[in-house]
């Protein structure tokens, strides 16, 4: 009887131990978990998340980080040299389209805390929403309404508003406020460096290459804006005395050139007298 009632309170201690341990490995589960050597936060009552470590995701980051750079290399040059190409319009909003969906994806995709990744849903809007959705939604602002804004007030004695001159120029450089993604080229490099088994030289030999085009692109752009206007509406370029495109030989007048003509002068002299090689 006695053997019976011992053997009967082992059994059930066993059971206890057995099922505090299971509780245990349990909620350790729903804690953490690895996954191609990373932790992964994989709380049963998150939903329908995105990693960021998945093939997909990757090359979709790597699409909206191309968008970016064409877009931001796009904006500056319509803006300053020629707004009336249609095909580069077409090709700025398709961008748009893309960054619009990727807005939407980045409410499910996971992010990266102390080595975990966090995929808890709640979480990830929050982190999001309080880091760059800010930046993002005022990039895709359509701001290229302003274009239907009406210069000037006509008053009496034929004075004209200031408007006159600022509208136009406010239209004129309206959508460049998609310049305020190009965060996402930097964050997109320190994510691949920090990967496991890349080639961080390569990685870097494309990010510096990627900085190096676009910095010169820009300052192609702004080398031109000191002299020229460019081709908006119906407006013929034209350049200011004295500057560097006046200095021109007349049959290379840069307002007389085409938009590709002129842009690649542009390019040569900014960099020519930049590294004093001109």
């Amino acid at each position: 009887m006695m053997t019976d009632m011992k053997n009967s309170n082992n059994n059930h201690d066993s059971s206890t131990i057995s099922a505090a341990e299971t509780s245990s490995l349990e909620v350790d589960s729903c804690t953490t978990s690895t996954a191609g050597g990373r932790r992964v936060n994989t709380n049963p009552s998150r939903h329908f998340y995105l990693s960021p470590h998945t093939f997909w995701m990757q090359r979709w980051e790597a699409l909206v980080v191309t968008t970016v750079i064409f877009t931001s290399a796009l904006e500056v040059f319509i803006a300053v040299l020629d707004s009336r190409v249609l095909g580069l319009w077409v090709f700025v909003y398709l961008c748009d389209f893309i960054f619009i969906i990727d807005i939407v994806l980045r409410f499910f995709v996971g992010y990266m805390k102390n080595g975990i990744l966090i995929s808890d849903v709640r979480l990830i809007r929050k982190h999001y929403l309080r880091t760059t959705f800010i930046p993002d939604i005022v990039s895709v602002l359509p701001l290229g309404l302003i274009v239907l804004a009406k210069p000037g007030i006509q008053v009496a004695d034929g004075f004209v508003t200031t408007l006159t001159n600022i509208v136009p120029k406010l239209a004129q450089y309206r959508c460049m406020n998609r310049l305020l993604r190009v965060y996402r080229i930097e964050s997109y490099f320190e994510m691949k460096e920090s990967k496991l088994g890349t080639n961080t030289v390569a990685i870097r030999t494309i990010k510096y290459t990627t900085y190096a085009g676009l910095s010169i692109h820009f300052l192609a752009c702004f080398w031109y804006l000191l002299s020229c206007s460019g081709r908006h509406g119906d407006t013929i370029p034209t350049c200011d005395n004295g500057t560097w495109a006046a200095q021109l030989e007349p049959s290379s007048y840069i307002s007389e050139k085409s938009t590709l003509d002129a842009y690649i002068v542009s390019l040569y002299w900014a960099v020519a007298t930049t590294t004093s090689t001109g």
